[in-house]
């Protein structure tokens, strides 16, 4: 999600300043990439430190309590950035070591479930932490108070985001001058419809012919959410891509045309329905898992198995909304070849998309910049393509031992797996997956976490202490017990192409893409 530039403010900026009056100099972590706390503890006098994991953050912060120096502090993000420090807080407190976690959460405008990166944070912490305290003024005081206190150990402190930037951006989901019911759920929508929208989730895999049956009836456009691919094959005339975030700008001007959106086996969490209107009514067919939906949308529910629900509504036959999507499929297709012509990242995914044969598996990390294998068609899958990608939890590094679990299976021809170096350097003390074959790993190396340095740029904060543009030291480490092929152009995929073939069964490939900072995804520069 693209943030607005933000100075840091509000609890954050309360924080740093307690944090001063109480003589703490150094904080570690890696912050969330709202970059609210980052920019109020650095701009409050503190020393950042930016570690690679959030366990190292929390495992230094514990070093520095044992010191004698005072209360360690620790700053991770909401979500999955909480859940990556259980571990080291669990060791913290074995210890008896008095450290201070600074843990971003959502505003109370979050919708649980369904909001990005949404988790209950205390539920999480509290068996881990000596405390979980709810921010307030003057709550760092008292935090310290109560990690010092024999027995001393690890107290979390949940600092929500403000509200004005916790669900998403005023562009996608349009503005409201009074609040909105939390619950917009209804029974019932009118019977007929002529310009519907298709998005296939993950709780279709069980249902393909089901869906293909309706789409054919429907002759509707069809989308996908990212865990959703590999529902259909990207080269079938209806098929517009991924969702929401992921949306070409072509396909972007369909949702404000549309007349409904059916929703099939998806959850519809946040990244699917940015961009998409408000107004826009949705018929969602999923057994989900949350109780609610989203502020001000219409959402008729249908708590049945994709393959069990009889549609109840009518699709109508209107030439001119075929007119419509057929259209943005063209546009959209026109603009990845031009991007694949221009853009040198883009050019060696869609080079790397004609290697991925049907019966092939594909995983998928959400960083800055494998972010462009997203955008369809710079990347376009065949089908019966197996699929896995991140969920809205982005929990890092998760693409990488889920790609060499598929290939131990050998249920598949190959398996790619796009991810960015800082997901792929945390597996590389795993020697099962550097050993593990019928795996090619096309790793987007920008030296760290591009995606939160690409934040920290446009909040004035040093980006190079979160990835510094240069190849990471394993991209020419030739002791690596796996192939590890530079690629510096689309070039270079036709031109090691056999060798793929011919080796991927014997050993794990890595397909090393330097790329510079402004490489990154449209998604992540904010040009999107």
């Amino acid at each position: 999600m693209n943030a607005e530039h933000r100075t840091g403010g509000g609890p954050w900026q309360e924080v740093a300043a307690d944090l001063s009056r109480l003589s703490v100099t150094r904080v570690y972590g890696l912050p969330d990439d709202s970059m609210e706390a980052a920019t109020a503890l650095q701009n409050g006098g503190l020393e950042v430190v930016v570690t690679r994991e959030q366990r190292t953050a929390v495992y230094a912060a514990a070093g520095q309590a044992m010191s004698g120096e005072g209360p360690g502090v620790a700053v991770v993000g909401r979500g999955p950035g909480t859940a990556a420090c259980i571990p080291a807080l669990v060791e913290a407190r074995s210890q008896g070591a008095p450290i201070i976690l600074l843990a971003q959460s959502h505003s109370a405008a979050a919708v649980p479930e369904l909001s990005f990166q949404w988790l209950n944070q205390r539920a999480l912490l509290e068996p881990a932490c000596k405390s979980v305290l709810e921010w307030h003024p003057g709550i760092v005081q008292e935090a310290v108070a109560v990690a010092v206190e024999a027995p001393p150990g690890p107290v979390a402190i949940l600092i929500p985001e403000e509200d004005e930037k916790a669900v998403m951006s005023a562009d996608a989901l349009g503005s409201c001058g009074s609040p909105r019911p939390r619950d917009n759920a209804v029974d019932t929508l009118h019977q007929h419809f002529s310009r519907p929208v298709v998005v296939l989730g993950g709780g279709c895999r069980q249902h393909r012919e089901r869906v293909r049956e309706l789409i054919e009836l429907w002759d509707a456009p069809v989308l996908v959410t990212a865990s959703g691919r590999g529902l259909i094959d990207e080269n079938h005339e209806h098929f517009l891509g991924v969702a929401g975030l992921y949306s070409h700008s072509s396909v972007r001007s369909l949702y404000s045309k549309a007349d409904i959106m059916i929703a099939l086996g998806t959850e519809l969490e946040e990244t699917a329905l940015e961009f998409v209107p408000e107004s826009l009514p949705i018929l969602q067919v999923a057994l989900e898992r949350s109780t609610e939906v989203w502020p001000g949308r219409t959402v008729v529910r249908r708590k049945v198995e994709v393959g069990d629900w009889k549609p109840d509504v009518e699709i109508l036959h209107c030439p001119s909304w075929k007119d419509d999507w057929v259209q943005a499929r063209k546009m959209t297709l026109s603009w990845a070849e031009e991007i694949h012509a221009s853009e040198r990242v883009a050019g060696i995914i869609g080079r790397i998309g004609e290697l991925i044969t049907p019966g092939s598996a594909v995983t998928f990390e959400n960083g800055a910049t494998d972010i462009w294998a997203y955008l369809w068609p710079i990347l376009s899958l065949p089908d019966d393509t197996t699929v896995l990608a991140l969920s809205e939890q982005t929990t890092l590094g998760a693409s990488v031992p889920a790609a060499a679990a598929l290939a131990r299976t050998r249920a598949f021809n190959t398996v790619f797996a796009f991810a960015g170096d800082g997901a792929f350097v945390r597996c590389l003390h795993e020697p099962w997956i550097l050993s593990q074959s019928g795996v090619v790993y096309v790793v987007f190396d920008d030296g760290g976490h591009g995606w939160l340095a690409q934040q920290a740029a446009s909040f004035d904060l040093a980006p190079e202490d979160y990835a510094s543009g240069a190849p990471s030291w394993w991209s020419g480490n030739r002791d690596q017990p796996l192939k590890i092929i530079q690629i510096r152009g689309p070039e270079d995929i036709d031109r090691i192409a056999p060798y793929i073939a011919s080796s991927v069964g014997t050993m794990p490939l890595v397909l090393s893409v330097p790329v510079a900072p402004h490489e990154r995804s449209p998604v992540a520069l904010g040009t999107w």
